[in-house]
């Protein structure tokens, strides 16, 4: 059995008279009123000293009612008291008493846990000096707790009479209430930290609220219709790439929010998630009233429980303009590729003009690039033509100079490896000229002067060449 005092101010009015009857209430309900005398800590409030019958609740039916019912930010709420060691060892969550200079001055069991251990002392607004625990300083700009120490600073000064916080997905819930303390204010500070399963939650929801993709979650009020899909939850980002508050999404049917996700499918999509238990991946495209251009949305639907879906989705309009444009230079690049083998093919053609007989006019000046083109093409054609003689016409060619002549001596060699002779045919006097001066090797390489020439002497080698295979002897020429 315990004793309590109550101390009551001076009410007027009709909020006055609730909070009597409030009280009254929770005294009828957990104690036996003993006594009342006037209150000299209180000039015109009273005393009510009970004995409680079940004094824990007694403690929480009192402190749920001087921190809500009996809060009124115009007036200072009814205060009590009562002896610290007795309130504390009644409060399951810690616990400390603050007096006016920050002092702590008493703690509970659960309190005490909390600063001995290295890793929840940090996460708590008081410090240990000389031995001494106290409220810490919220001077320090950096202190990740002064928002937390201000808070409570402003309870013991008067300027409000509660303050709470949520302490982080790590920390917990802080409370912090005025009372009296030697006759002076001070703060009753309560601490309620979350368990694992709660740390958990917590920080489920810190990330879902960070993450840069929007996150709406609908419930399925009626499996048998899905204009009974119901916005139960919207994150931060979903808000940020909507540019629409929460307020008109969540707890609006999907119908009620526009009419454009039924015209386009999407609700008989959703509910297709949430019967069939399985996810979807959506392409949604909408068309923005301000710019008339179309916003394109990548949305992955997923099932929850409680006949629910989970919709995450992300803008993707710069992404598919850029997929766009990059299919368009390819399939350019694939038209440039077309086009530059069609020149090149063009530049350095090869023309079959009898059985085994190529002709490759060239035509412009040459470089080392296309020189490789052409040695390229060369051996592509003979392979393909079975040629056993090539004609070079380089009528076209308006200069040879030291690099072309290297590579249609080259051209020559590779011809020569694969069975195939080589002619120059077409060389201009000036070419000539320039060749002799640049003392040209010509060892291995048949020349004509022009294209005619060249093909009357392989007329002439292939008679030749019939003759023999037939055993006759081959006729003298006379010049």
């Amino acid at each position: 059995m315990f004793v309590s005092c109550l101390m009551m101010r001076r009410q007027t009015g009709a909020n006055g008279a609730q909070r009597i009857r409030t009280y009254s209430n929770v005294l009828r309900e957990n104690a036996t009123v003993v006594w009342r005398r006037a209150n000299a800590m209180e000039p015109g409030g009273f005393s009510i000293f009970a004995r409680a019958n079940n004094f824990r609740a007694f403690v929480d039916s009192l402190w749920y009612h001087r921190v809500g019912v009996m809060a009124n930010p115009n007036e200072s709420p009814i205060s009590f008291s009562i002896h610290p060691d007795v309130l504390l060892s009644t409060l399951d969550d810690a616990t400390a008493l603050i007096d006016q200079r920050g002092r702590v001055r008493a703690t509970n069991p659960r309190m005490e846990h909390l600063m001995a251990s290295a890793d929840t002392a940090r996460r708590i607004p008081l410090v240990e000096v000389d031995g001494k625990w106290r409220l810490g300083s919220g001077g320090c700009a950096d202190d990740p707790l002064r928002e937390t120490i201000i808070g409570i600073e402003d309870v013991i000064a008067g300027a409000r009479e509660r303050f709470e916080i949520d302490l982080g997905t790590d920390g917990g819930l802080l409370l912090a209430a005025a009372c009296s303390i030697d006759a002076r204010r001070g703060t009753l500070l309560r601490i309620r930290l979350r368990t694992a399963e709660e740390q958990h939650r917590a920080r489920c929801v810190e990330i879902v609220e960070a993450m840069q993709l929007g996150l709406y979650v609908y419930r399925l009020e009626d499996t048998h219709d899905e204009g009974s899909l119901r916005c139960v939850y919207s994150n931060s980002a979903a808000e940020m790439m909507t540019n629409r508050p929460r307020s008109q999404f969540v707890g609006k049917l999907l119908d009620e929010i526009s009419p454009v996700p039924r015209q386009k499918g999407l609700l008989r999509q959703y509910a297709d998630v949430v019967t069939e238990k399985e996810t979807k991946e959506i392409d949604y495209v909408l068309t923005n009233p301000s710019t008339n251009e179309a916003v394109h949305y990548a949305i992955r639907a997923f099932p929850l429980s409680g006949q629910c879906a989970g919709s995450i989705f992300e803008d993707v309009t710069a992404r598919r303009s850029a997929e766009d444009a990059l299919r368009r230079e390819m399939a350019l690049l694939e038209s440039q590729s077309a086009l530059l083998e069609l020149v090149r093919q063009l530049s350095t053609p090869l023309l079959p003009v009898a059985d085994g007989v190529l002709v490759a006019p060239l035509v412009g000046q040459m470089d080392e690039k296309r020189g490789a083109q052409f040695i390229e093409s060369l051996l592509s054609g003979i392979q393909e033509h079975a040629a056993k003689t090539v004609l070079i016409d380089v009528t076209g060619v308006p200069s040879i100079d030291a690099p072309v002549a290297e590579q249609l001596l080259r051209a020559a060699r590779a011809a020569r490896l694969l069975g195939t002779r080589t002619a120059l045919v077409g060389i201009s006097p000036d070419v000539a000229r320039t060749m002799v001066e640049m003392g040209f090797d010509a060892t291995g390489l048949e020349m004509y002067a022009d294209l005619r020439a060249g093909m009357r002497a392989v007329e002439q080698r292939g008679q030749t060449n019939t003759r023999k295979t037939h055993g006759e002897r081959p006729k003298r020429v006379t010049p």
